[in-house]
């Protein structure tokens, strides 16, 4: 097969050799890219840079199927060393991700939402993904039969309350919907969430081999603390809330 224009086998697509990526983007130097980035971190600028990268793409469109390798279509912002420093890397500044997961028959009314009120309320995502996903078979799963969408936002201290509560709009938005999160990006949710969540039993049931495996509780982070509720983290997160 040919991958970005070298003949290379099935079997050497997989070795660790093959999924290095490109060590410049135009001739810049990949470490030193986040800073030309940074230019186009405004309203103005990633519309620019969005209509750029829809252009590219009909181009990309032209050529028919082409190949790549596992690196290069799963890590696409890896090709961007500290990439989230465009943000800005002042303290309290940078980008908070927001994915809800949304079934099949909701999701695109559910997305239409969530974009319509973080316009409304002065927070536009600089960098969408949009995924199609299968049901797992966990006791507390976050994929189901449907799709997800992951929204970048900048935040700072000056917009980081309004933000929060943002949050908490598109948040019921996705619980009224039969949606869900997941805990590794989550950065919003509170206990009330987890409980509309999951069905009762099945968060019954985790509780109880919790307790069963850890009778101590010494396993427990900031993340379970505010999401089960337990512990003073939910008290600084609800502070943190209605800050700003």
């Amino acid at each position: 097969m040919n991958i970005n224009g070298a003949k290379v086998s099935a079997a050497e697509t997989l070795t660790i050799e093959h999924q290095e990526l490109p060590g410049s983007i135009l001739g810049f130097p990949k470490a030193e890219v986040w800073r030309v980035l940074k230019g186009f971190s405004w309203n103005g600028g990633m519309r620019a840079l969005n209509f750029v990268k829809h252009q590219m793409g009909k181009l990309e469109q032209r050529k028919g199927w082409y190949r790549q390798s596992r690196a290069g279509f799963n890590f696409l912002l890896d090709y961007v060393p500290n990439w989230k420093f465009a943000y800005g890397r002042a303290p309290g500044t940078g980008l908070v991700q927001y994915q809800a997961f949304l079934p099949h028959a909701t999701a695109r009314e559910a997305f239409e939402r969530i974009l319509e009120l973080g316009r409304s309320r002065g927070h536009t995502s600089f960098l969408g993904v949009l995924k199609r996903h299968r049901p797992d078979p966990f006791l507390l799963p976050h994929g189901l039969d449907g799709w997800s969408l992951a929204l970048d936002f900048p935040v700072s201290p000056a917009n980081r309350g309004s933000f929060l509560r943002a949050a908490e709009e598109w948040t019921a938005v996705v619980l009224d919907r039969g949606g869900r999160f997941y805990f590794a990006k989550d950065a919003v949710l509170g206990p009330g969430a987890v409980r509309r969540m999951y069905d009762p039993a099945a968060l019954k049931r985790f509780l109880e081999l919790k307790d069963e495996h850890d009778p101590g509780g010494l396993f427990q982070s900031d993340l379970s603390r505010r999401v089960l509720g337990e512990g003073d983290a939910l008290v600084a997160a609800d502070a943190l809330r209605t800050a700003g």
